[in-house]
């Protein structure tokens, strides 16, 4: 339990700098100061794979990093809703921009939404703040048939190209429906 409220601490305190002090590809936004009601009116919509799914070791989905994210940011009084609805285990980086491209509709998974299922187009464009975790799925084939037939460096080297392609489309969409989100992307 120490664990998670440790954890807990630092996804809330890493998150609430990088809202208050934007960098990288975020530096052009300037924020002076983070007033009350604008905290109260930030919406998290986190995509990606199992580790947005919450997908735990023995294969059960539970609560994953997003939910702590969430969790914590809601307690401090940053965030109004979360939708982890457009995470799904298994998710490539394909996935998550035909997710996108499509503007598909799922279920939400989260907290303080009005309806039972969402735009995805729609979710980016009214959130604030968006996590990206995605691309370990696309490499995992590559490295499960290398312990049959060894390592294929060309097939894995494409794969991580695609992966790096799809990510910055992943971005450029996102960018597109909302220019004034911060978007987080996670390596794994």
């Amino acid at each position: 339990m120490q664990l998670s409220k440790k954890f807990r601490f630092l996804a809330a305190g890493v998150l609430a700098l990088q809202l208050a002090v934007p960098v990288g590809a975020n530096a052009a936004v300037q924020v002076d100061y983070i007033a009350p009601s604008w905290v109260a009116q930030a919406d998290y919509v986190a995509l990606g794979d199992s580790l947005a799914h919450g997908m735990n070791e023995v294969g059960i989905i539970g609560l994953g990093y997003a939910d702590f994210v969430a969790q914590a940011l809601q307690q401090d009084g940053f965030i109004t809703s979360y939708n982890k609805g457009f995470a799904y285990s298994g998710y490539t980086t394909k996935n998550v921009l035909e997710d996108i491209q499509n503007d598909v509709e799922k279920s939400v998974t989260g907290f303080g939404y009005q309806s039972e299922k969402v735009k995805l187009r729609t979710s980016i464009k009214e959130a604030e703040i968006i996590t990206l975790t995605a691309g370990a799925n696309d490499l995992i084939p590559i490295l499960k048939e290398s312990q049959t037939t060894g390592i294929n460096a060309a097939a894995m080297l494409k794969a991580s190209q695609g992966a790096i392609k799809n990510i910055a489309a992943i971005l450029e969409e996102i960018k597109k429906i909302n220019p004034n989100a911060q978007v987080y992307v996670m390596g794994n």
